[in-house]
């Protein structure tokens, strides 16, 4: 399917709900093409899913292998008349499918428990999924989660996906997480780890905002990212001055945070920046509070 830019130069509007069930074996591609570089633009007003791309694991299906996805999309999350940002929804959810392809532009999804894409295990597994994105004003970049219902098929994997991300916290007074890895709403399910993002592959340019506490890679409980992961992290800042000596409180800036209960064991390159680099050595434990963090 394919979105051309608008010829009015108006976006288009989108009440969301679209979904993609390649479930039976007809797969589709959303693809958006540009003649200037920028990328096609849709107001997204209603808070629920914007773009759903899902298979049903628990279905007789010939669908295994088949793919889908949106590429070269711009979504805004927009209020319910489309005169603001904030969407409480998600721009882009892939369920149960395999190697699907994301590459978008999303911002506006300003709720805790939304999230500019989602990756969530409903009937099965999600694996091998090709996520690029900038994201800026969102709560949440990428949340990957599932469905911890009772009876529910869904299964702890991820493997194998790829996240080339470009984060920009910005939504003021609640928690910013680029990268979320977990249940976010406190389910729970009976696996050792109800979240397994292992034989992946992270990169990660995280831009941090004052007024609120943000975090690059986010670590919930039962949830883990083993040593089979690598992650290449590129922040612009660790969030302190050179002239902070506090080592007591919680960093506002956290590039890792790992919940009580969650595992992070991931191989990390970290190649991110602090201006000022001539921290006192009472100051070097606020600096490694600030890259990764645990609380006590």
């Amino acid at each position: 399917m394919l979105f051309p830019t608008p010829a009015n130069g108006i976006n288009y509007l989108h009440s969301g709900g679209f979904v993609v069930d390649v479930t039976q074996g007809y797969g589709l591609c959303i693809v958006c093409e540009s003649t200037d570089e920028i990328d096609v633009p849709f107001d997204h007003t209603g808070n629920n899913i914007a773009f759903t791309f899902k298979r049903d694991n628990a279905a007789a299906s010939t669908a295994f292998y088949k793919q889908s996805g949106i590429t070269g999309a711009l979504i805004r999350g927009r209020n319910s008349d489309n005169t603001a940002a904030g969407n409480d929804g998600f721009a882009v959810r892939v369920s149960d499918i395999i190697k699907a392809k994301v590459n978008v532009f999303a911002n506006g999804y300003t709720n805790t428990s939304g999230a500019a894409i989602s990756l969530y295990n409903d009937t099965g597994y999600t694996e091998k999924s090709r996520i690029k994105a900038t994201i800026r004003g969102c709560c949440n970049g990428v949340l990957i989660h599932r469905n911890a219902a009772e009876g529910a098929t869904s299964t702890n994997s991820f493997m194998g996906t790829h996240l080339d991300i470009e984060y920009q916290a910005g939504v003021p007074g609640k928690a910013n997480k680029g990268i979320s890895v977990g249940n976010i709403d406190g389910t729970t399910t009976s696996n050792t780890f109800d979240v397994s993002l292992y034989a992946s592959e992270i990169s990660l340019k995280y831009w941090a905002e004052a007024g609120a506490i943000t975090n690059g890679i986010y670590v919930g409980r039962k949830a883990i990212v083993p040593e089979s992961t690598t992650a290449d992290l590129i922040s612009d800042g660790y969030g302190f001055s050179t002239s902070d000596t506090d080592t007591t409180t919680i960093a506002a800036t956290n590039l890792i945070r790992v919940e009580n209960g969650g595992i992070f064991r991931a191989k990390c390159t970290d190649q991110s920046m602090q201006t000022g680099l001539s921290h006192r050595l009472n100051q070097l434990q606020r600096l490694r509070n600030s890259i990764f963090f645990i609380p006590g």
